[in-house]
């Protein structure tokens, strides 16, 4: 019997929500007629807009305004009411574990590595060594049999008119082909040195321009200031919305990123890029899923002390940080000559 409402919950990362839209495209074709709401963070939800699919997306703001226990239940209360069929938990917290029961749903399906995951219906395991976004698709593997393509696996994302216009706006006389640089992370250890991102633009001046993407933090307008002041470019960081950075990556040529949502983003946007891996591997699901030769990932292999952990450290729990400080900028150019530039 198809499902007339769904939910599916993902309040991670905006890399994580990034690697959802496979996901969601799968699952509209699956139930064609089905409202589908998605629970995402406020900047999910800026992210996805606007969605090529019929979408309904509400918003949690947990670490601001619905914070807390009281923020929690008023989030729990609303979508109780709101009497979903079906519920689909992709963040593996025990929050949403709960908001998932709380919907009242007769089908809530999650992950078995879910530290709440006796609260679902039913959970599923989650394939070692598989990417991120192979992952989600097994809960639609499991609950209607179904089988994915690469194609069908890949993340997407849209960009609308007025932000292209206003990205245009913002890259001012910049007409032709550029490169971003996307030297942030929200976890200190996936950041490859700044001083090697602005040599690296500084390399590459003599042949493209380069355009620095970064949020608007204290630690990230340092970083790119840095990246700028050794590199030279334009650095945009602080100064685009998620929409603006979007369509920017949409232009770009190319991008040169570290494990960070900058890197899903250009892959669902076309961009072809050099990876950058730290303190992650690729068995953990979060290298990039592209077509083939249009991202290169660059990692120093041979570590035992890699991976440290399922995402990143503040600081090097060893002291020495060898996986991002043994990877030089030769090595990260040598990828960038290997990668189909795009005109712009």
């Amino acid at each position: 019997m198809a499902a007339e409402r769904i939910l599916v919950i993902q309040t991670a990362f905006l890399g994580d929500v990034v690697l959802t839209t496979p996901f969601l495209r799968q699952l509209r074709l699956l139930e064609p007629r089905a409202e589908i709401t998605l629970l995402t963070t406020p900047a999910g939800a800026r992210l996805l807009t606007p969605s090529p699919w019929p979408l309904r997306v509400l918003s949690y703001d947990k670490r601001g305004r619905e914070r807390g226990f009281r923020g929690f239940g008023r989030q729990a209360w609303g979508l109780r009411r709101e009497r979903f069929d079906l519920v689909f938990c992709l963040h593996r917290s025990v929050r949403s574990a709960l908001l998932a029961r709380s919907t009242g749903s007769r089908e809530v399906w999650g992950f078995r590595e879910s530290p709440a995951a006796a609260l679902y219906h039913r959970a599923v395991g989650r394939a070692q060594g598989a990417f991120e976004a192979e992952k989600n698709l097994e809960l639609l593997t499991r609950k209607y049999g179904a089988s994915f393509s690469l194609e069908d696996k890949l993340p997407e994302l849209h960009v609308s008119d007025e932000d292209e216009a206003s990205a245009a706006r913002l890259l001012g006389g910049l007409a032709g082909p550029f490169a971003v640089m996307a030297p942030s992370s929200v976890w200190a250890t996936k950041r490859w040195p700044a001083e090697r991102f602005g040599a690296l633009a500084a390399r590459l001046s003599g042949r493209i321009p380069t355009v620095i993407l970064a949020g608007g933090d204290p630690e990230e307008l340092a970083l790119a200031r840095e990246v700028a002041d050794r590199g030279g470019g334009l650095n945009l960081a602080g100064k685009t919305s998620l929409g603006e950075m979007k369509a920017i990556l949409r232009r770009a040529s190319f991008a040169v990123t570290n494990d960070s949502a900058p890197l899903h983003m250009a892959i669902a946007l076309g961009c072809p890029g050099v990876a950058i891996f730290g303190p992650t591997v690729r068995s953990q699901g979060f290298f990039p899923l592209a077509p083939a030769g249009r991202w290169i990932t660059v990692e120093r292999e041979g570590l035992e002390c890699r991976p440290c952990g399922p995402h990143g450290h503040t600081a090097c729990p060893r002291g020495h940080f060898d996986c991002m400080r043994g990877l030089e900028v030769e090595e990260v150019f040598r990828a960038v000559e290997k990668l189909p530039w795009r005109n712009g």
